[in-house]
């Protein structure tokens, strides 16, 4: 930040972190974010983190790998931890993320294994209420 860049590139910068420490960089981040209002590419496979701090949220395919979605965040900021779970909308939005998600996870799981098998048989009892 000292450079005052335009555009910030992080990617999983939070990924080692125990739950509380991860929970306050978020709320640091975010912090920052509305201090300074700059443009930010935040790659994470923590979808609470990216509802946390995202206005848009791109899902990556599986193979090939493109943008499959784009989901906006419109949750109203500042957003708190306990605000952002209490939210309607930001529960609809973790939804449909997941529901695309395993949708493209399945995909992985579709060569013919055993452990393939025996993964999507597991996976498929899995419910996901939208």
């Amino acid at each position: 930040m000292i450079n005052n860049p335009e555009v910030m590139i992080l990617d999983e910068p939070f990924r080692g972190l125990d739950a509380m420490t991860k929970e306050l960089m978020w709320e640091y981040y975010s912090a920052l974010y509305e201090e300074n209002r700059r443009t930010n590419f935040f790659v994470t496979t923590d979808i609470d983190e990216a509802i946390f701090l995202a206005d848009r949220l791109l899902i990556m395919s599986n193979i090939p790998t493109r943008v499959c979605k784009v989901l906006e965040v419109d949750v109203p900021r500042p957003r708190t931890l306990a605000g952002i779970i209490e939210n309607d909308r930001a529960n609809e939005i973790k939804m449909q993320a997941l529901s695309i998600l395993h949708e493209e996870a399945m995909k992985s799981f579709s060569r013919g294994s055993k452990a393939a098998a025996d993964f999507v048989d597991a996976y498929s009892k899995r419910v996901v209420k939208s």
